[in-house]
């Protein structure tokens, strides 16, 4: 229902419309603004999406950079210690507690007659033979459970041949690549 006054008199004039015809523009209107306000949070969202998705794909990126520029220097790093411990004349190599080798530089393994790859992750019997390992892990055991260096004078006989090797058992503390170990150094003295 709805009504008009009659300004020269004091009359209302009442009659009844149809709900569309009443509410018709409010609700346009009211349609419009709902529609304008979707959209308005619709962009501001993919907004806000569009640039914390910017901002860590640059900090992704960024990280990348510096974890492929850390790769490349830990590449050269090792490259550079490994031609200074091949081009030593002694035998060089690590072992882990279990006595499992975990680097043996170019002597060391010839020595053992096996690639330099191949000696990794064997155990020290399976390389040097039981007996001679067996003189190794006592030394090597108790550099670990003191953490003093130990040094030692072995005497081999390998086909017939007398071969003196003062031998220097060192504490290597536990890094992130692997548990504590004892890097041992020998030097021919025969």
């Amino acid at each position: 229902i709805t009504g008009r006054l009659i300004a020269p008199v004091s009359w209302a004039v009442v009659y009844k419309i149809g709900r569309d015809e009443a509410l018709g523009p409010t609700e346009d209107r009211t349609r419009r603004l709902a529609i304008i306000l979707g959209l308005l949070v619709v962009a501001v969202g993919g907004g806000v999406i569009a640039v914390w998705r910017h901002g860590t794909s640059v900090r992704a990126l960024r990280i990348a950079g510096e974890q492929s520029e850390l790769a490349r220097r830990f590449e050269a790093q090792s490259r550079f210690l490994k031609l200074i411990t091949d081009t030593q004349p002694n035998s060089m190599f690590i072992v882990d507690g279990d006595n499992r080798y975990r680097f043996a530089n170019r002597v060391a393994a010839g020595h053992a007659g096996i690639a330099q790859e191949d000696v990794l992750g064997k155990t020290m019997a399976s390389v040097l033979g039981p007996a001679e390992a067996a003189r190794y892990a006592i030394l090597n055991r108790d550099t670990m459970e003191n953490g003093v260096s130990r040094r030692s004078i072995h005497r081999t006989a390998a086909n017939g041949e007398l071969r003196v090797v003062q031998a220097e058992h060192v504490l290597v503390p536990e890094t992130l690549d692997g548990a504590a170990g004892v890097m041992v150094i020998e030097e021919d003295i025969t």
